[in-house]
């Protein structure tokens, strides 16, 4: 990939409704200034990698991600994506909260384009996966953050993703579901698949990931080994607090 995006910014009379009608009838509905929020971003993925996305909040990382995903359309360059992906982006995104978490399992299994005998296939191991016990059959907004972090991994990993995307999405959870969620991880990865995470724990990076991508404010500072791109972020994060 070889990438840009860029964001349209507003300021408050641009999202009226009168303004917005007068600056189309002026044939003037582009907005005069513009965020970059990935500055050429170049590099290639392969299969069987394990990708940290490293950088400072506002450096691009879920953006990246999005873009991957292809969530958010880019602005310039080229992407190529192939192979299905799962992603835990927003762990809320398709998720009624009314519903049980055995009824969003089977919803989210729909939504990915699973037929019924497939999905009822499916059902019981993601239940077990999950670990949840007799929530499973309790409204999700009954759930807690980690609950809910433990029912969003396993529906994302159950579907046997060529390509997975994460974004810091274990928080959340407890040590028990990260060593297990860490073993998926690792068995995905080991059958040829992509993995690619954006995370602020840097030993996760440095101890799990084959490769590191270090972003700031949109740009691609450092594409190398885990350990070597942790040492070089950390170290420019510890000068830039002294300043």
């Amino acid at each position: 990939m070889d990438i840009g995006l860029e964001y349209p910014l507003f300021d408050a009379a641009d999202r009226s409704i009168k303004h917005l009608i007068q600056r189309l009838l002026k044939g003037k509905s582009k907005p005069t200034n513009v965020h970059r929020a990935l500055k050429n971003i170049s590099a290639s993925m392969r299969d069987g990698e394990r990708i940290g996305i490293v950088g400072l909040n506002g450096a691009g990382k879920s953006t990246l991600l999005k873009v991957i995903a292809g969530i958010y359309p880019i602005s310039s360059g080229k992407l190529s994506v192939e192979g299905n992906i799962s992603t835990l982006l927003d762990l809320a995104v398709g998720m009624d909260l009314e519903r049980t978490g055995r009824e969003n399992i089977v919803a989210r299994l729909y939504i990915m384009g699973y037929r019924h005998r497939e999905t009822a296939q499916m059902v019981a191991p993601i239940v077990e996966f999950a670990e949840l016990g007799d929530f499973i059959d309790q409204p999700v907004r009954t759930y807690s953050s980690g609950m809910f972090v433990r029912l969003a991994f396993s529906i994302a990993v159950s579907v046997d993703p060529e390509i997975l995307i994460l974004d810091e999405f274990l928080g959340a959870g407890d040590a028990a579901f990260f060593s297990k969620a860490q073993a998926a991880m690792d068995d995905l990865t080991q059958k040829g698949k992509l993995l690619i995470v954006a995370s602020h724990s840097m030993p996760l990076v440095e101890q799990k990931c084959t490769r590191a991508l270090w972003l700031n404010e949109g740009t691609l500072m450092m594409d190398d080994e885990p350990r070597l791109v942790v040492k070089e972020y950390l170290e420019f994060c510890a000068a830039g607090a002294h300043k």
